[in-house]
């Protein structure tokens, strides 16, 4: 059982008073689906940012994005959503997501229109199925390549450096190429399905090669690329222009997996504060200490979600939240499963393309690793409440 830390009842109903006391509440619908609502609390002081997401409105989309589309790298969050947003393909609303390691890459996994970005790590992990149905789990890779004549060989992991006896799977996330040495075996793939993480996906072998490496991934292919037992399996099974299948799934997730971003720690578990930090190597201080702080979570029904940012570490605007604080709030909101994203520094949140929050670097917004992004597809004339939003701030939608 994971070690979860919550605070008793009588210290939670204060807690939760508490946030609220003494607080001024300003919301604005943007969009059909989407609500966005500043609180202050002088008591903290806490300026919290909320988005509230009416999942299954058949004109909002949530898209998880990965900074220049690239495995490795950082951008600002505003700069992610400005590539997305064009008429009839709106962003009205998001936030940052995942920590990230050196050179941008995210801490944990990355799932954006069903492509793997990074192969799993022991965290929990933002949800959301091809029917937007959200969820949070700690996942494990199994995956494996079926060929024609029935056999199979197991993967080692998607777009990580190759090591003695594996198979990796290398998509466009990687960048151009594979960037492997020539001590393997390499398999062009032009996928005959869309691809899906929880789904057997086709592909065409169209390249083979042998003792080479760094081959080029194809903009919308992959490379299977096997070093010693998996590139004696290649050479034996497989051809060009045969159909083989990939199969990925993320047990004990079942189903399909459209979106996902990590975080750490989750902070709610079916409607009680869990603030779950067991083999996350978290320092005790991350939890008890103030921080900003940015959040995802969603209701009882699976039907509305919270993305929430906590301004921090400017006294004379917002101190930031404990862990206990944050779930608490989040549970106030209405949420009955949540997770900690990224903050400090890093806490970003978007109503259209502009920051609402006060990010608490000195240099202003920060680039980070990912994001997530609420899209709407609605006719432009639908989106009236986000422009008088953003005109009432001098901003433009465009």
């Amino acid at each position: 059982m994971p070690f979860r830390k919550s605070i008793l009842p009588f210290a939670l109903s204060i807690l939760l008073s508490g946030i609220f006391a003494c607080a001024e509440k300003k919301e604005h619908l943007l969009a059909p689906g989407i609500k966005y609502r500043h609180i202050y609390d002088e008591q903290g002081p806490w300026s919290i940012n909320v988005l509230e997401i009416h999942l299954q409105h058949p004109s909002l989309h949530l898209v998880s994005v990965k900074a220049h589309n690239l495995l490795s790298g950082t951008q600002p969050t505003s700069d992610m959503a400005k590539e997305l947003d064009w008429s009839g393909h709106r962003v009205v609303g998001g936030i940052n997501a995942d920590f990230f390691a050196a050179g941008g890459i995210p801490v944990g996994t990355q799932i954006a229109a069903g492509k793997i970005i990074k192969s799993p790590s022991h965290r929990p992990l933002f949800i959301l199925t091809p029917k937007k149905n959200p969820a949070i789990e700690i996942v494990a890779l199994q995956g494996k390549v079926i060929c024609s004549n029935d056999r199979s060989f197991n993967l080692s992991g998607v777009n990580h450096s190759r090591n003695a006896q594996e198979l990796i799977l290398y998509n466009s996330f990687n960048g151009e190429t594979t960037h492997t040495n020539k001590w393997g075996t390499e398999v062009v793939l032009t996928p005959l399905d869309q691809v899906a993480v929880g789904d057997t996906i086709r592909a065409i072998t169209s390249h083979i090669a042998a003792a080479t490496g760094n081959q080029k991934i194809p903009p919308d292919g992959m490379v299977l690329s096997g070093h010693g037992e998996a590139a004696q399996f290649i050479a034996e099974n497989v051809a060009v222009q045969d159909t083989i299948a990939l199969l990925i799934t993320l047990p004990p997730f079942e189903g399909l997996i459209h979106e996902a971003v990590g975080g750490i720690p989750r902070i709610i578990r079916d409607g009680q504060i869990s603030i779950e930090m067991d083999g996350q190597n978290i320092r005790e201080s991350f939890s008890t200490n103030r921080h900003p702080r940015t959040a995802v979570g969603f209701d009882a029904d699976s039907t509305t979600l919270f993305m929430v940012t906590v301004d921090g570490r400017q006294p004379d605007h917002s101190v930031g939240m404990t862990l206990q604080e944050l779930a608490a709030l989040m549970l106030k909101l209405g949420c009955y499963q949540a997770i900690n994203l990224d903050g400090g520094g890093s806490t970003t949140m978007l109503v259209g393309t502009h920051i609402v929050n006060k990010p608490s670097d000195a240099t202003g917004e920060r680039a980070v690793a990912n994001a997530l992004m609420v899209i709407s597809t609605t006719a432009e004339d639908s989106l009236k409440g986000l422009t008088r939003f953003l005109a009432a701030r001098n901003l433009s939608t465009n």
